[in-house]
């Protein structure tokens, strides 16, 4: 990625200061459906997360990328539509 993330203290930023959405797991500035088949993708084993993507991936908050975030994910997109 042409910004590197930093991560403090639970906090991610861009290096230029900008802040990731939550749950913009390809890092294009939109929540689509295409983060939330990514994030399936990872539940199922078929992709890998950096430790930068699974703290955007969590969008609940609860220390694990699941299902649940994947559903939050779609309807956050479906919601921007």
């Amino acid at each position: 990625y042409k910004n590197l993330c930093v991560r403090q203290n639970d906090n991610i930023a861009y290096s230029n200061g900008s802040i990731p959405l939550l749950g913009d797991v390809d890092f294009d500035g939109e929540i689509t459906a295409s983060d939330a088949l990514l994030v399936l993708r990872y539940v199922l084993g078929l992709v890998s997360f950096d430790d930068t993507t699974l703290a955007i991936a969590d969008v609940n908050r609860d220390g694990v990328v699941d299902s649940a975030d994947v559903i939050f994910i779609l309807r956050m997109a479906l919601a921007q539509s």
